[in-house]
C-alpha cells in the first residue's frame, strides 16, 4: 500500500513523525521574482505593439484590395440563385502562404 508522507524542511522528516513547514521567501528571491514579473510585462507590451502594427498593416492592405474584390462580388451577385433545399456547394478561396491562418 502507498502511504503519503508530509515532509519538513528540504524534504527531511523530523524525529519519528514527518512535519510540514513552509519556506519563507528570502528578500533576494522575492526581488528576483518581481524582476521576472516586470520582464514579462515588458515582453507582453512589446507583443501587443507588434500585433497592433500587424493589424493596422492588414487593414490597410484590405482597404487597398477593395477595387479588386468588387468585380468578384458583382459576379457572384449575378449568378442564378436557387432556393431549394439539399446539398450545398461551397467554394473556398484562400491564399497560399503556407502558414496556418497567417495571411
Amino acid at each position: 500500500a502507498l502511504s503519503s508522507r508530509v515532509l519538513g524542511v528540504n524534504g527531511a522528516s523530523v524525529g519519528g513523525t514527518d512535519v510540514q513547514t513552509r519556506q519563507v521567501a528570502s528578500l533576494k528571491a522575492l526581488k528576483a521574482r518581481m524582476r521576472s514579473v516586470e520582464n514579462m510585462k515588458k515582453i507582453t507590451k512589446a507583443m501587443k505593439m507588434v500585433a497592433a502594427a500587424k493589424l493596422k498593416q492588414d487593414e490597410k492592405r484590405m482597404l487597398n484590395a477593395i477595387p479588386f474584390v468588387r468585380p468578384v462580388q458583382d459576379l457572384f451577385e449575378r449568378l442564378p440563385r436557387e432556393d431549394k433545399t439539399g446539398t450545398l456547394t461551397v467554394l473556398g478561396m484562400t491564399s497560399d502562404k503556407g502558414l496556418c491562418g497567417g495571411v
